[in-house]
């Protein structure tokens, strides 16, 4: 009988030690970075995100594929500003804009009213300057035209606050990202990459040229590589109408500062120029509309 219950209390140890190794092992799964495979040109499901680090405070968004707090990982907060303090991760204001990589063309990517001060219990710590700014992807570092893949970047301009500004003409890829092979991560601002990037570092990423208040970031860049173009973007009817509406009212008003010198129109001619307009914004409110509902 005895020997019956060491038995089953060794079972049941063997069981929960099963349990926790196969528990951890899933952990270690979910945290995985995915294996890059091979790129599609066709494909449709690559996107781009922003990465950004402030010195100081530290306050970061990490590359999509970071091993710790990428998006790759399924890192909950991966779309927000973070801090870390002790091991403890605390989330900041700001708001990303990412996008989803269809094709040959201009996209952006953006952030939004970003918090960068660090607040630990009350205790705040100010940031100091840019460490780091750039684009990151899920597309394979393997495809990046420096290893001789059909991807590249050029036109990569980096705008902060709408005037502290540096432009790529040739986007380079991370080379730490390829030396992983890990995915194509577009270098910006890197103050530890002192080679390539030594001019944006200049340019935005030194305590000196630090704006002190950031209410915006923007990179806009241009990709090629896929076997097909993005897609056309589509003007609304509500948009070309606003914008034909707007054109009226500024011919009206200017058609009336011009009658009021005394070379200016006579009346018949002002109200046949507005009624002109007129006619024009109707005409491009139903060729919109017949559009729309075509596409429709």
């Amino acid at each position: 009988m005895k020997l019956r219950k060491l038995l089953a209390a060794v079972l049941v140890g063997v069981m929960t030690v099963s349990s926790l190794a196969i528990s951890a092992f899933a952990a270690d799964e979910k945290a995985t970075v995915p294996a890059p495979g091979e790129f599609d040109p066709d494909g449709k499901d690559y996107v781009a995100q922003m990465y950004v680090q402030v010195g100081g405070s530290w306050v970061f968004r990490n590359t999509w594929a970071d091993e710790t707090y990428g998006t790759a990982i399924g890192y909950e907060n991966a779309d927000k500003l973070s801090n870390v303090e002790n091991n403890v991760v605390s989330v900041n204001d700001g708001t990303f804009t990412d996008v989803k990589l269809e094709g040959n063309g201009t996209y952006t990517v953006t952030l939004d009213k970003p918090n960068f001060v660090k607040n630990v219990d009350g205790n705040t710590t100010e940031p100091t300057n840019f460490n780091l700014i750039g684009v990151s992807t899920n597309i394979p570092a393997s495809a990046d035209a420096s290893e001789g893949g059909p991807v590249k970047f050029t036109d990569v301009k980096i705008t902060v606050n709408d005037n502290l500004t540096y432009t790529y003409p040739e986007g380079s890829c991370d080379p730490d990202a390829i030396d992983k092979g890990s995915y194509i991560s577009i270098l910006g601002v890197n103050i530890w990459n002192k080679d390539i990037c030594v001019d944006a570092n200049t340019a935005l990423g030194g305590e000196d040229v630090w704006p002190g208040t950031v209410d915006k970031i923007t990179i806009s860049f241009t990709i090629s590589g896929f076997n097909y173009d993005k897609a056309a973007e589509e003007t609304t009817a509500e948009e070309t109408t606003a914008a034909a509406a707007d054109t009226a009212t500024k011919a009206a008003d200017t058609a009336k500062t011009d009658s009021s010198s005394s070379n200016g129109l006579p009346t018949p001619a002002i109200i046949g120029i507005v009624a002109a307009v007129v006619v024009v914004v109707v005409v491009i409110v139903v060729v919109a509309t017949s559009k729309k509902k075509k596409a429709n």
